[in-house]
């Protein structure tokens, strides 16, 4: 190497570009990081949708039963059932109120659900209930027993007695001032145990 080239070397200026590389890279790291949090609202969305699309009636049942959470019922014959849900049926609740009576409430009589405020939302995404218990089951299973009732039907109607059987489609109720009074049980809105 002659001494001319040795010269012109040592004035070239190479840039020191560390700097850049570093800035280059957290710009890089940041837009990783914006694009991944990006995802991953994306997909908790997609979650949350497809669980909210899975979710029933008897599901969200279910959901505030274990919780014991306090609700208000609403159904067909304008009535709310307010207490505690203690058991999910195939196709009905059991509340417990707030005198430690229960009602009884085929899902098919009810309009709304309203938990107590402040309680934690629910999407109800499972699919069996907790109980395969029926509700014309568990009238047969009260008929054994012939408690003291108080049923109202969809319509308003109401009749207080002991009931005295059930069976598929219908409940004999033992009135003071009468035999039986029969009740299809479709037509049931609630039954209250005192």
């Amino acid at each position: 190497m002659s001494g001319g080239e040795e010269l012109r070397r040592s004035q070239i200026q190479v840039p020191d570009v560390s700097e850049d590389i570093d800035q280059a890279l957290v710009a890089l790291s940041d837009e990783q990081r914006r694009s991944d949090a990006a995802s991953a609202r994306r997909r908790e969305h997609w979650l949350l949708h497809q669980a909210r699309s899975e979710g029933s009636m008897p599901g969200v049942l279910t959901d505030l039963a274990e919780r014991s959470t306090p609700l208000a019922l609403h159904t067909l014959a304008g009535i709310v059932v307010r207490g505690t849900l203690s058991a999910v049926g195939s196709d009905f609740v059991a509340v417990v109120g707030p005198a430690d009576e229960t009602v009884l409430v085929p899902l098919g009589a009810i309009t709304t659900v309203q938990p107590e405020p402040g309680s934690t939302a629910t999407i109800g995404d499972r699919r069996a209930p907790t109980s395969s218990t029926s509700f014309g089951g568990a009238l047969e299973e009260l008929g054994a027993e012939r408690p003291q009732v108080s049923v109202r039907t969809v319509s308003g109607d109401r009749v207080t007695g002991r009931l005295e059987w059930a069976g598929r489609d219908v409940a004999a109720v033992r009135t003071p001032n009468t035999a039986e009074t029969y009740v299809a049980t479709a037509a049931i809105n609630d039954v209250t145990l005192p």
